[in-house]
């Protein structure tokens, strides 16, 4: 049950630390500046996450644990940590190919840096969201892993 409540805590907290994000517009900014929604799939991902590192936290605390499932279930949460990370560095690849196709299709004359500044922005955030998302979601991985091991280590002193 700790590793529940702990895991409540965290997500309380990043809740709030949204809900923040949301009332300073910047996840508005995000949404309007990511025109491939990538920012949005690493989210999607990272919730889905979230809610399984709910239910494993919440299986940790049962009596009689089903280990493999929860161990299996965690390494896929660290899987899911990684892509978080790579998707960002997509975004961020895309972003520098849109920025420079702004810079390409520039005349002397009639200068339009609207392409460089949006491809800018969402390399920028696509990166920190991606990165932002996998700190968060290997965090929620290292608790559960501590309380997992906890419960192993018991296991193993008992037999």
């Amino acid at each position: 049950m700790k590793a529940f409540l702990r895991w409540l805590l965290f997500v309380s907290l990043s809740t709030v630390g949204i809900a923040l994000a949301g009332t300073n517009g910047i996840i508005e900014e995000i949404w309007v500046t990511d025109t491939y929604y990538i920012s949005t799939v690493i989210f999607a991902l990272f919730m889905y996450a979230t809610a399984l590192c709910g239910l494993l936290s919440l299986q940790v605390g049962f009596k009689k644990p089903n280990l493999e499932s929860i161990a299996i279930t965690l390494e896929r949460n660290w899987f899911i940590a990684s892509i978080l990370s790579s998707l960002g560095f997509f975004g961020t690849i895309v972003g520098m190919v849109i920025m420079t196709t702004g810079i390409g299709n520039m005349d002397l004359e009639n200068v339009n840096l609207t392409d460089f500044g949006i491809g800018m922005s969402m390399a920028l955030y696509t990166t920190g969201v991606g990165l932002i998302c996998r700190i968060f979601l290997r965090t929620q991985c290292f608790t559960i892993q501590q309380s997992l091991s906890k419960i192993t280590d018991k296991v193993i002193h008992e037999e």
